[in-house]
């Protein structure tokens, strides 16, 4: 059974019901950040959560000139581009401010080693979404590591943001609190079978 949709119904409402970035680099600056839940949004986060499904909740807001923003998962192994899955795209063709907006992704890893992942946004009572895409690891390592970004995240034309990194690996594993420095440095990854990156670009 497709749990996606009744998910996303309760992502929505929990994303409407008084979320806040956690800090904004400055009023002018758009950005896209954790959103900073309350306790109780938080508990029913968790209820839908467990060690191989994770919810990732964001906010943003594009610069008014951005007309596109777009996000996808970059997969790599031993440091080398794979592939690129999923891929959700929105489109302002409007002139004026864009207002706020909130991204939801949804991750899940089953025991056979397949990762699943499905993006919706959220902007202004409208919404763009894509179901699960899906790809099978060959191997998956002893161990994993994964994490999202914790600090809001300046808005740059065509930069490419990594939102949330998955890491498996054979042996130890460096986790950096600034996921941006994966894009700095590639040979970080070098050494892993797999590395999952969640992506956002403006342009």
């Amino acid at each position: 059974m497709n749990k996606f949709p009744l998910l996303l119904a309760t992502l929505l409402i929990l994303a409407s019901t008084g979320c806040g970035i956690i800090q904004r680099i400055s009023e002018t600056t758009p950005y896209i950040a954790p959103m900073q839940l309350t306790a109780d949004q938080q508990d029913i986060l968790d209820l839908l959560s467990h060690h191989n499904r994770e919810t990732l909740l964001f906010e943003f807001q594009k610069p008014e000139t951005a007309t596109m923003g777009e996000f996808w998962v970059d997969i790599y192994s031993y440091g080398q581009f794979v592939e690129q899955v999923g891929g959700l795209g929105t489109i302002r063709t409007y002139n004026g401010i864009t207002s706020d907006s909130n991204l939801i992704v949804s991750i899940e890893q089953s025991n056979d080693g397949e990762m699943r992942w499905a993006m919706t946004v959220a902007t202004a009572g409208a919404r763009s979404s894509h179901d699960w895409v899906y790809f099978q690891m060959s191997q998956t390592g002893r161990g994993n590591a994964r994490g999202q970004i914790q600090d809001p995240i300046a808005i740059q034309n065509g930069v490419e943001i990594i939102l949330h990194v998955t890491i498996f690996s054979h042996g130890s594993m460096s986790v950096f609190s600034d996921k941006q420095i994966y894009l700095e440095q590639p040979e970080l990854i070098a050494d892993y079978p797999y590395v999952f990156f969640v992506k956002a670009k403006f342009s």
